[in-house]
């Protein structure tokens, strides 16, 4: 008998049962205090800014406040959990937000959160929409890929079906784009027509008791390659211009395989993992394996910053590796906790609960600097997806159907640096 969970069922794996747990604000803890640009001498000045570059452009440091929220729609015909997927995406004067109970791209003024324009697609939108350079590629959770200018109006004559699920965004190759669907298929559309160029699909064979994540990572492009994961635990390398298999590497096995995060190109390495574990190094010249870090998983998208890889996994951990070796730095946990994919915002990492809580950790020690709780005593029922962040703002939607943006203070700064190994002007006592 197969079993087949969406990726959002899976990501709540072992929470049935589990107590929300209440736990005070903690003060953060912030590695460089704000500093007004009058104490260097520099005069401030919003002549020729937008209202939105007023509002929110700076170095982003915590803590963060409420700035405004909006009601994600719901029609009231889907019969799943809500567990919203989509990661928002701020960009300019816009944020771009998705429903998991809604058809439609909803395009929201990024100063107020208003509605201001409506995308119309067939099915939920659960992947963020891809930027172009006149516009935007849209994908929704049916197949249903659109192509918009940048005043959001259609390029291609009809939208292109992708023949699957698609919970991650379309990724550029060229003048191809790649999109990856929940049926283990890759499929190459022609950026300028949106017509089909080619498509590679993976036979997976399953255990009778196997379960496959239905979440399709996006794929990597890296110069004439295509590099993409699958619901068996294999990384593949296609031919970009054909989506000929050139290689295969196995990186998971046992009851969850799946390759539910993007491989990653680091240096001379492929960083790959498995739902269930383990993270893996791949050599991208010969494909075998460099390093393998047999304690680590990724359920999502990982990161990497400053060296450092960030992964969520399947036991409520938000682990820290050494993206050269492999070798653990750091282990952040919260009993009964299952976090979403991370996001690197200065010198911390955001991470949601998707029980309903939103970290902020030290990126360099893995111990906790801020949490975030309504102040009206609401509980954020879960945050699944990872939050967009672009200056002092952050953008993210909840389980419960809210889309949260919150902003740091307005303290002006010069230096948005957060290495303190790298600070010019750091000095003791600070």
């Amino acid at each position: 008998m197969k079993f087949f969970l969406s990726v959002g069922v899976a990501a709540t794996i072992g929470l049935a049962g589990c107590a929300n747990q209440e736990a005070s604000l903690k003060e953060p803890r912030l590695t460089n205090p704000p500093r007004k640009v009058s104490w260097q001498g520099w005069e401030d000045s919003s002549d020729g800014l937008t209202p939105t570059q007023i509002k929110y452009d700076g170095a982003f440091r915590l803590p963060l406040s409420e700035d405004w929220t909006w009601d994600i729609p719901d029609e009231g015909t889907w019969a799943v959990s809500r567990l919203e997927l989509a990661s928002a995406t701020i960009a300019g004067d816009r944020v771009f937000a998705g429903s998991s109970r809604e058809a439609g791209l909803f395009v929201l003024d990024r100063n107020s959160g208003a509605l201001t324009t409506v995308i119309t697609t067939e099915g939920p939108v659960q992947a963020p929409p891809t930027a172009l350079e006149d516009g935007w590629l849209v994908v929704d959770s049916f197949g249903l890929m659109l192509r918009l200018d940048a005043e959001l109006n259609p390029v291609w004559k009809e939208p292109f079906r992708v023949g699957g699920a698609v919970y991650r965004n379309p990724v550029l190759a060229g003048d191809v784009a790649l999109v990856t669907t929940a049926s283990d298929s890759v499929v190459a559309v022609g950026l300028d027509d949106g017509l089909w160029k080619w498509a590679y699909t993976r036979e997976v064979p399953r255990g009778a008791t196997e379960l496959a994540i239905l979440g399709a990572p996006a794929p990597l492009y890296v110069g004439s390659e295509v590099i993409a994961g699958f619901s068996d635990g294999a990384v593949v390398g296609l031919e970009a211009n054909s989506g000929r298999e050139l290689w295969a590497a196995k990186v998971g096995e046992g009851k969850f395989p799946d390759v539910q995060a993007e491989v990653l190109a680091y240096g001379d390495l492929y960083i790959a993992s498995a739902f269930g574990g383990p993270v893996v190094g791949l050599d991208s010249r010969t494909h075998g394996v460099r390093w393998i870090a047999e304690e680590a998983a990724a359920t999502s998208t990982m990161i990497i910053a400053g060296g450092y890889l960030y992964t969520s996994d399947t036991q409520g951990r938000v682990r820290c590796l050494d993206a050269d070796t492999g070798e653990a730095v750091w282990t952040f946990e919260i009993d009964n906790a299952q976090f979403g994919p991370p996001t690197r915002a200065g010198g911390s990492i955001l991470v949601g609960d998707v029980v309903g809580t939103l970290y902020a950790i030290d990126r360099f020690e893995g111990t906790e600097q801020w949490r975030f709780r309504p102040t009206d005593g609401s509980r954020l029922m879960g945050v699944a997806a990872a939050p967009a962040v672009d200056g002092r703002q952050i953008v993210f939607p909840s389980a419960g159907g809210t889309l949260w943006s919150l902003v740091a203070n307005s303290s002006s700064i010069q230096d948005d640096s957060e290495e303190p190994a790298v600070r010019p002007d750091r000095v003791l006592g600070w």
